[in-house]
């Protein structure tokens, strides 16, 4: 590609992908306009640049001045961004969102001290995340340890405000580890089977005051009662949990709940009493759930009287966007 900086010097985003023969990337450092950069399949690369020229030092070269986003997908090889460790010292003074999805042999990354939206997915244990302490939302799946979990959310218990767990089969090996994070506005849980009660399972009431939304999908036959305790909870979205046959009658204590939606859950086949009980709520979602679709179409379902108070009630027997 020659010299990047002579040749393409306004460049803002690059992707490059699948190219398995591929060795060695240009030095995207040097580009200053750059803002995001995405590498993805290149399965022959070990190390993302070879180093500085010798008449230079870490301090006076050029680093990613403006790299906001960066993306690391399927890079097996990949073990560091360069071989000489005196680099180590140089950081991605702007990265804001950083991504790695099975970079196995990943361990050494420049720091990332700014980073506010950080994804982890099938990574080497031994990678650290440490250095990325502003983080306000992370993505992390069944790959990472209890003990470095703990670590991280140590690190980011005043700051990370959303969270996802996917395909994660022993969540509840980790789910200690969420006790510290008390700033936790966003959770999200995707096919984590073993979590269908809050018994020695998530702590809620670390969240009590923080939580504002909560998504479980494929996940649960019964709510955990913790959360019943959300004092602030202002969004529940339940999708594809089709073991839910009934929701609890406490659901009428979430007297903050603004909007909840029920997605393809075919047994679930009528709402508590108590559902008239949440005031706040202004929004309600009913998709792909034929028998409680049935009760709750008003004027004549036997539900009816339960919702009737919600100024926007949605039913859909056919679809929903996005599931």
């Amino acid at each position: 590609m020659g010299n990047l900086c002579i040749n393409l010097p306004n460049l803002v985003e690059i992707e490059l992908s699948k190219s398995g023969i591929c060795k060695q990337v240009p030095a995207f450092s040097q580009l200053p306009f750059l803002k995001r950069l995405f590498l993805i399949s290149m399965r022959g690369v070990e190390y993302l640049e070879s180093g500085i020229s010798s008449d230079s030092s870490p301090t006076e070269t050029l680093f990613f001045p403006s790299l906001e986003e960066l993306t690391l997908r399927e890079m097996q090889s990949l073990k560091a961004w360069w071989k000489q460790h005196c680099l180590l010292s140089m950081s991605f003074g702007k990265l804001l969102k950083l991504s790695i999805h099975k970079c196995p042999n990943l361990i050494i990354l420049p720091h990332c001290p700014n980073v506010e939206e950080l994804t982890l997915v099938d990574t080497n244990k031994n990678l650290s995340v440490l250095e990325m302490a502003k983080a306000g939302d992370i993505k992390l799946q069944s790959s990472d340890s209890s003990e470095r979990l703990e670590q991280v959310f140590e690190i980011l218990s005043s700051s990370l405000r959303s969270l996802v767990f996917e395909h994660c089969s022993n969540l509840s090996s980790i789910t200690k580890c969420l006790k510290h994070l008390t700033a936790l506005e966003n959770l999200f849980l995707h096919n984590c089977r073993e979590e269908d009660d809050n018994e020695n399972g998530i702590p809620w009431e670390a969240f009590k005051t923080s939580l504002r939304s909560l998504k479980m999908a494929w996940m649960v036959t019964r709510l955990p009662s913790g959360i019943q305790h959300l004092e602030n909870l202002s969004s529940l979205e339940l999708f594809c949990n089709v073991g839910l046959t009934e929701l609890p009658e406490w659901i009428g204590c979430l007297s903050s709940l603004r909007c909840m939606e029920l997605c393809n859950s075919g047994f679930l086949t009528s709402l508590p009493e108590s559902f008239s009980k949440l005031t706040a709520i202004n929004e309600l979602r009913i998709v792909l759930c034929s028998r409680l679709a049935r009760r709750c179409q008003g004027p004549n379902g036997r539900d009816w009287h339960k919702i009737q108070h919600i100024p926007l009630v949605t039913i859909l027997r056919t679809g929903a966007d996005g599931w």
